[in-house]
């Protein structure tokens, strides 16, 4: 009211700065006060136009912090604050980044300032693997297919439709609003649904615990959804973060994993749709949450172990998409880039699994200082057979693993009965499986395929 006299008079000269939020609530709910302002809206500058502003203000950042910028160094920090700090708006966060990297080429006696230096700065706000923006995450794409092959065994057809979703997310072809990638995995259990999300975790940002593992067993009742966003103003937890926002507000570079999709409330499903869609969530105070750099897996039992067909509920449907359509929204299943089927395990996948996790029980052993660990081809064959349960998948086969391996090892070693040097090895004798140890191997001398070893029975 002070200043609306002078304003009208045009005794004062006034240029302000505010965002749209602050304009909002402080001079448009005024309206008299809002007349005597020109508004002038500024929109964020294209990357061209960001480019031009950090050319024309390299010799100032320069001069100032001693060192020289390269002009690879401009282009990854737009680059770079595009991908990796989408929260801010150029050309302010790309202008911070150089400011922050030449002060630390400085203090390291730099003499210039490039990429590589912007990349180590990134890496460390972001907690994003630092080669990861080193190197063409075209190139890393390449070698997920033959990575994911070495995680989960027998479902090829999954693992191609992965790959192929997560390089066209790359080559910028999918919605820029969606998230990364999202699918929906659907089969009987110990298929390889869960070990795939931490598989992905693994490869994209070689950390499995940048998983966000949300049980929707848990969340069969419409509060549920205050579990996941936090509880409104009223309730009890106002002021905590949700399980699910606050994750992704903490790190919004992760896989998210929505286990048992068919045991979650109608409410929670709702959550979702705008999940997939926006890719972004309010949480109960109003503060978004990303989920644009996420990759969303949603598992399913509905219609396990059943055929494989084109289309969701038509005539050339399969009794699995069938029932992933009487039970789940279309909305919900249009919104996913892929839908895929994990199929029982046969006796070749379930003895590649064998390998798999008898290869994991050597790197244990070989840390305790043992010398490692080997399964004959005929014992490794035993296990897959008795394992097989198109019931229960791999768990089956970990369960008999667990009892002819780990238990007599974890005996042998709480009695004393394997020290360091010592091996193991698992045969097949009369029909049934016998653990034999030999003494004082040597490390690096043992031959894994000696004594008629299978050799690649030495191999994870």
């Amino acid at each position: 009211n002070l200043l609306k006299p002078a304003l009208a008079r045009a005794d004062l000269r006034v240029i302000g700065a505010t965002t749209p939020e602050e304009y909002e609530r402080h001079v448009a709910s005024d309206r008299a006060f809002a007349r005597r302002f020109e508004t002038l809206w500024l929109e964020e500058p294209s990357r061209a136009e960001a480019h031009e502003i950090l050319l024309r203000l390299r010799p100032s950042y320069e001069e100032h912090h001693g060192v020289e910028l390269e002009l690879g160094a401009l282009e990854a920090a737009i680059e770079l604050s595009q991908r990796y700090l989408p929260e801010r708006r150029l050309p302010d966060k790309a202008l911070d980044l150089l400011d922050q990297a030449c002060a630390r080429g400085r203090l390291a006696k730099l003499a210039r300032v490039g990429r590589e230096e912007l990349a180590d700065l990134v890496a460390e706000r972001a907690r994003v693997p630092r080669h990861s923006l080193l190197r063409s995450e075209s190139e890393r794409l390449e070698a997920l297919r033959e990575f994911l092959a070495g995680r989960i065994v027998g479902q090829d057809h999954a693992l191609d439709q992965v790959a192929a979703t997560l390089r066209a997310a790359r080559a910028g072809l999918r919605g820029e609003r969606r998230p990364r990638a999202s699918f929906l995995c659907v089969g009987p259990s110990g298929t390889g649904k869960t070990a795939l999300a931490k598989a992905l975790a693994e490869f994209l940002f070689e950390d499995e615990e940048r998983l966000v593992r949300i049980d929707l067993s848990e969340c069969s009742e419409r509060h549920s959804v205050a579990r996941l966003i936090g509880s409104p103003a009223g309730y009890v937890g106002h002021g905590d973060e949700g399980q699910l926002t606050g994750a992704l507000r903490r790190q919004p570079f992760s896989v998210v994993l929505f286990d048992e999709l068919e045991k979650a409330h109608p409410d929670v499903l709702n959550l979702l749709l705008q999940v997939l869609d926006e890719g972004r969530l309010s949480d109960a105070h109003g503060r978004p949450a990303s989920f644009r750099e996420a990759i969303v897996v949603l598992t399913s039992n509905v219609g396990a172990g059943r055929s494989e067909a084109l289309g969701f509920g038509g005539a050339g449907a399969s009794p699995a998409e069938r029932a992933l359509a009487e039970e789940l929204r279309p909305e919900l299943l249009n919104r996913l880039d892929a839908v895929l089927e994990f199929g029982p395990l046969d006796e070749d996948a379930l003895e590649r699994v064998c390998l798999l996790e008898v290869g994991r029980l050597r790197e244990r052993l070989l840390r305790q200082g043992l010398t490692g660990l080997e399964v004959s081809a005929e014992a490794r064959r035993e296990l897959a057979g008795r394992g097989r349960d198109d019931r229960y998948g791999a768990r089956a086969l970990l369960r008999e693993v667990e009892r002819a391996l780990t238990e007599p090892l974890a005996a042998a070693l709480t009695q004393s009965a394997l020290r360091p040097g010592d091996a193991a090895r698992l045969e097949l004798s009369r029909g049934e499986l016998v653990l034999r140890f030999d003494e004082g191997a040597d490390p690096e001398v043992a031959d894994p395929g000696a004594d008629g070893a299978d050799p690649e029975a030495a191999c994870p």
